[in-house]
């Protein structure tokens, strides 16, 4: 995992709230600053941060088809940023206790698992 934008993305999911995010994009197809304040209980410039920052590296893209211009509705990304670490870990031998390991703990990176979550 010696990738600068993998290491990147790994940091920028470092705040629950950003998981939280995610769970809500997943499940609401896409989000809004307004709609994460609402259902998280945060400020919308909270929200609006932690928001513009997972689009930032890529787990958020725009979803088009706001109210007007300053809303700005996020979807979850086609192909999330760590699909490649994930897929070079499913394909790590199972009996490499670091790979599973790190396979329990990135489990919410599988874009499957984070479809679940929600």
């Amino acid at each position: 995992m010696g990738d600068t934008s993998e290491i990147l993305a790994l940091r920028a999911l470092a705040h629950p709230l950003r998981l939280r995010l995610l769970e809500l994009a997943a499940a609401e197809g896409s989000i809004t600053t307004s709609l994460a304040a609402a259902r998280t209980g945060e400020s919308t410039a909270n929200c609006s941060f932690h928001l513009r920052l997972l689009a930032r590296h890529g787990f958020l893209v725009a979803s088009g088809g706001g109210r007007d211009r300053r809303e700005r509705p996020l979807r979850l990304a086609d192909r999330p940023p760590l699909a490649d670490l994930w897929a070079r870990l499913a394909a790590t031998p199972r009996d490499d206790g670091w790979a599973e390991l790190m396979r329990r703990q990135l489990r919410i990176f599988d874009p499957d698992e984070l479809e679940l979550a929600a």
